[in-house]
């Protein structure tokens, strides 16, 4: 089943997932602090993917009315020429291990940026916010309007330090995100430490909730370095190597529907744990596997092997 999916991020995680997507025949938008790096990441992706400033969606919600935090986001970077969205996850600084899903942040270049300089003759490039006619804007904005509120699952892939922001960005708090799919893909914790930094108790994906109220949160995509899904399909025709299994949580079932869809859209087989409830759980493995890598171990010995049934 083809879907609309979001991705706000342009890092390695991003371009990862959304490659594979993009071959699984998905039609992308892209979304992410620079609209130029959108642009970029949308023309690798292909013909079938867009880039959209994020000033602009944050103008046109789903809804159709933008409440009073995508008014003043979209408001403050229209009047500083800002294509960024007032700088949304501009901020730098993550967990994991390098290239792993934590760092997947719009502060580090995608995999495969420099090798590409060219624009893609079939890709949709989105002209710069700041430089808009009136007329330039309003088509920029009904473009928005068509990705975002048609969007079957939004990913969240950018530095956890930057999630509030391009969530108040893109008004979110305001209802923007509410009945879609959102694919909480980062990790809270301190870059190589492992370590969870939330209150006790408490989860990213919960507040990511929390920030986008009416959103279908499901936890998912945090726990594998992004090398995982940029490499070579690991269960490709001919092989015996088993397929990741990825291990996903949330509340609303159509919500883990979609995500489990996704998820073998990638090469994995999904694993649904439980409600958003388990998704510290989830977050902490993330850190377990993250301490152990950056200590040079490799994280499938420290971890048995037990019969699946």
């Amino acid at each position: 089943m083809r879907r609309r999916i979001t991705i706000l991020g342009t890092g390695t995680l991003a371009e990862a997932l959304g490659r594979r997507w993009a071959r699984a025949g998905h039609e992308i938008t892209v979304a992410g602090r620079s609209v130029e790096k959108a642009q970029q990441l949308a023309q690798r992706l292909g013909a079938d993917a867009r880039a959209v400033p994020l000033a602009e969606i944050a103008a046109v919600p789903a809804g159709g009315d933008f409440g009073p935090d995508a008014e003043a986001a979209r408001d403050t970077a229209t009047a500083a020429g800002d294509t960024t969205a007032a700088g949304a996850a501009g901020a730098a600084g993550t967990a994991g291990a390098a290239g792993w899903s934590a760092t997947a942040t719009d502060s580090r270049p995608a995999v495969g940026a420099d090798s590409h300089s060219g624009a893609d003759s079939h890709s949709r490039p989105v002209a710069d916010a700041g430089s808009h006619s009136a007329a330039g804007a309003e088509s920029d904005a009904n473009l928005g309007t068509a990705a975002w509120a048609d969007a079957d699952a939004v990913l969240l892939a950018v530095a956890y330090t930057g999630v509030e922001e391009i969530l108040r960005a893109v008004g979110a708090p305001s209802g923007a995100l509410s009945g879609l799919t959102v694919i909480d893909a980062t990790n809270a914790i301190d870059h190589g430490v492992g370590v969870l930094r939330l209150p006790p108790g408490a989860s990213h994906a919960q507040r990511v909730a929390e920030l986008a109220p009416g959103a279908r949160v499901v936890k998912a995509f945090h726990l594998f370095p992004s090398e995982q899904w940029s490499a070579a399909e690991s269960a490709g025709a001919g092989t015996t190597h088993l397929p990741p299994s990825v291990t996903i949580c949330g509340d609303d079932p159509a919500a883990l529907e979609i995500t489990a869809h996704l998820v073998r859209d990638v090469g994995a087989e999904p694993v649904v744990l439980g409600g958003l409830d388990r998704a510290r759980q989830l977050e902490e493995a993330a850190g377990f596997v993250i301490s152990l890598a950056f200590s040079g171990v490799d994280p499938s010995r420290a971890v048995p092997a037990m019969p699946s049934s």
